[in-house]
């Protein structure tokens, strides 16, 4: 994109328009092209003029940000929109949903450490996201907020959401330090040069004492596509059977894990780990949501989990995620790999060393290269899916593993809940 970002702030607190306001001015490739208080004087200011993002509030007045999103895209604005959370139970809900309802991402509002400790933390949160939406070619961004309603929905007159003079803000002032060094990644542990170990099941594996109760939402009836795969023939004939299912996703992740949740019809036979990029605190709505999705039973990890058939346990926000050889999980807060705690990496490094089960992967929708590292380190021992570039809201995760030959086969998202329950199953 050769153009600056013209960006678009939202935000009832002053304080804080003024600190993502700044920020955005500091950032290279953007300008501030706008500000407002809520939701309604944003529809207003969009519907003026054309603006490239949009930061968005999730808690606000008149307007709040959800419903925002809402409008935005029901009126077909092609636009990315980031929002912005705080750290409440009602913020992180509303979130996932914003999520689940075509927003990009999302930023969290620190709640500690003052104006000068908001910055730099939002600055290290916003800088990757606008690096890669300013140079990313159109095959590594696909626009996943078209179209985002039913052909049947009627969105109310856009005059009915906006102010009909709404106050214009003063550009906020340059409040911004040096960005802070950003911590070196964590090297991954050293690979065995050994030849790859065959595959073979995990002699401990321990059914669940508790069965999920039957869900009351029926199980999807819609047709996959009938589009055709990115990739029709697998590099390699998979194994006659699998004994744990490792996921790993980031930027659009909350929507395809739901789209991927609730197009099951019964449960996975097998453990179900999953990475998905997330501050503290989120993963566990996003788990919750889950749960609530489909025949699946899923949970945030904690520490000494056991793997269970039909469990999808998430790696909490903010730690990664490890399995040990007694099939436990691990948690640690050890340095970000790759800017990124939790880390797919780190999850399917472990794995390499302690896992003796055969291994089923799928990278999705994902900014970075996060994943393909730790499918190294399972030097083969693995049969690997990944989501194709047309259903991807960011193909950088997947595109990695791709083209370093690390991807068995390449699936439209809504062929994936299918090819899960046939993979799985027992043959």
């Amino acid at each position: 994109m050769s153009a600056p970002l013209r960006v678009l702030v939202v935000d009832d607190s002053g304080v804080y328009r003024k600190i993502i306001s700044g920020l955005v001015e500091q950032l290279p490739g953007c300008v501030l092209a706008g500000a407002a208080c809520h939701g309604r004087e944003a529809l207003a200011l969009l519907a003026r003029e054309p603006f490239d993002l949009v930061l968005l509030d999730v808690e606000m007045p008149e307007l709040d940000g959800p419903a925002t999103l809402r409008a935005i895209r029901a009126r077909d604005l092609d636009l990315p929109v980031v929002m912005i959370s705080g750290l409440d139970e009602r913020d992180m809900s509303k979130t996932i949903d914003a999520l689940e309802g075509g927003a990009l991402g999302f930023l969290t509002k620190p709640n500690a450490g003052g104006p000068a400790a908001a910055r730099a933390q939002l600055r290290a949160d916003l800088t990757p996201l606008i690096e890669h939406l300013i140079t990313a070619e159109p095959a590594d961004l696909i626009e996943p907020w078209r179209p985002l309603l039913a052909p049947e929905a009627k969105p109310e007159p856009l005059t009915a959401l906006i102010d009909p003079a709404p106050r214009l803000l003063e550009p906020a002032p340059r409040l911004l330090e040096p960005a802070p060094r950003l911590l070196e990644p964590a090297p991954l542990r050293a690979l065995d040069a050994s030849p790859p170990r065959p595959l073979r099941p995990r002699a401990d594996a321990r059914p669940s004492a508790s069965a999920k109760a039957p869900s009351t939402q029926a199980p999807s009836t819609q047709a996959p596509s009938t589009q055709p795969l990115s990739r029709a023939t697998p590099r390699r004939a998979p194994p006659r059977r699998f004994d744990l299912l490792a996921i790993g996703v980031s930027t659009g992740g909350p929507k395809a894990l739901a789209d991927l949740f609730s197009g099951l019809s019964v449960p996975l036979p097998t453990p179900v780990l999953i990475v998905q990029h997330m501050p503290a605190h989120f993963t566990r709505s996003l788990a919750e949501r889950l749960d609530r999705l489909g025949p699946m039973r899923a949970r945030e990890a904690q520490e000494g989990d056991l793997l269970e058939p039909g469990l999808a346990l998430i790696a909490p926000g903010g730690r990664h995620m490890e399995i040990n050889r007694r099939g436990e999980v691990r948690l640690s807060d050890a340095p970000p790999v790759k800017g990124c705690r939790p880390s797919v990496d780190v999850l399917l490094s472990s794995l390499a060393h302690a896992y003796d089960g055969a291994l089923l992967t799928l990278i999705l929708t994902g900014m970075g290269d996060d994943g393909a590292d730790g499918l190294r380190a399972l030097g083969g021992a693995y049969y690997g899916l990944a989501q194709d570039a047309a259903s991807c809201v960011v193909y950088g995760m997947p595109r990695a593993a791709v083209e370093a030959g690390l991807i068995d086969e390449i699936h439209p998202l809504d062929h994936l809940p299918a090819r899960l329950q046939e993979l799985l199953r027992s043959r």
